[in-house]
């Protein structure tokens, strides 16, 4: 049961991230009106986004493979969710756009890090799985702007951003293993017979767990 419920919670925020790319096209009009601004400036929402999501994916996917999926998915979904408060909150079209560009480094590492996670999670059925996460991420981008035009029109554009809160609350309480635990258990089947020294506790059933 556990492994669908880590699916459920890292699809969930593949999905954000994804509807987050298109959802802020529809509230141009709202950005120009309420900033002041021209639409050159309100495109930037996007471009820089999707410029911060190019250049920290392969960097997270190093950082990843070296420091565990869950750890990094984790500390992006912080970033992710206080971002998304930051853009709602945001004063001026200058630092909406830069709290864009730290949305879109908090997002860039769902897809390495919710990739390996799945994967780790699902050995014998992998390829179904990965099929089956990747395909959220075009759902997300189709829905963002009809739920972006939704809240802009009977709510404030802020919302487009509010939005991503709950779902970023909801993830993080599921927190990551403790990343020394698999190193003592492995540490204790190499003691004889499988025995911790000054317990009469065994660990031969247990296996040491890839980090994830």
């Amino acid at each position: 049961m556990r492994p669908y419920l880590i699916f459920v919670t890292v699809a969930l925020g593949l999905l954000m991230y994804s509807i987050d790319t298109t959802v802020v096209a529809v509230a141009f009009p709202s950005f120009i009106r309420d900033f002041h601004t021209s639409v050159l400036w309100a495109a930037w929402t996007i471009s820089i986004y999707l410029i911060a999501v190019a250049l920290a994916m392969p960097l997270m996917g190093k950082l990843s493979d070296s420091f565990g999926h869950k750890r990094i998915f984790l500390f992006s979904l912080m970033l992710f969710t206080g971002s998304s408060l930051a853009c709602g909150l945001s004063p001026n079209i200058y630092s909406l756009i830069l709290f864009r560009f730290l949305q879109g480094v908090g997002g860039a590492a769902f897809l390495p890090t919710a990739s390996g996670i799945v994967s780790d999670q699902f050995p014998g059925n992998r390829e179904r799985a990965i099929g089956l996460f990747t395909s959220i991420f075009p759902i997300g981008g189709i829905i963002g702007p009809n739920i972006g035009g939704w809240i802009v029109s009977n709510y404030s554009w802020r919302f487009i951003f509010y939005v991503n809160l709950p779902t970023g609350i909801v993830d993080r309480l599921d927190p990551p293993a403790p990343e020394g635990f698999p190193h003592l258990i492995a540490a204790a089947h190499r003691l004889p017979g499988g025995r911790a020294h000054g317990h009469g506790r065994h660990f031969s059933h247990v296996r040491p767990q890839s980090r994830e």
